[in-house]
């Protein structure tokens, strides 16, 4: 990695620790909510796992290891690629953040 991309690689690394961390807290929420005691029937813990289980590995071979490779290689479409799946990965966390009832996301609205 040339020296004008470690310190935005980094950041970025650890933004995606993260995203790995929140998905994590979402299911632990997820799991709370179960005992609870209240309306909750377990399709938003169970869609919690779902998204703990396949949102880590894609965020990380979807954005994380695009833009790794677009710092080696210097390419700009892999720069895009980035730009375009981290953007939808941020709106995906405004969701989270948002959470509604009933979609696996334990945010405001669930709180």
């Amino acid at each position: 990695i040339p020296d004008w991309g470690r310190v935005t690689l980094k950041q970025v690394y650890y933004s995606w620790q993260l995203t790995v961390i929140c998905l994590f807290w979402n299911f632990i929420t997820a799991l709370a909510a179960l005992d609870y005691g209240g309306k909750s029937t377990g399709v938003g813990a169970g869609i919690a796992a779902c998204f703990l289980v396949c949102f880590v590995p894609c965020s990380y071979l979807c954005w994380f290891h695009p833009l790794y490779n677009a710092m080696r290689k210097d390419s700009s479409l892999r720069f895009g690629w980035f730009f375009f799946v981290f953007g939808f990965q941020f709106l995906s966390a405004c969701f989270f953040a948002v959470g509604f009832p009933g979609t696996g996301a334990s945010g405001i609205f669930i709180a």
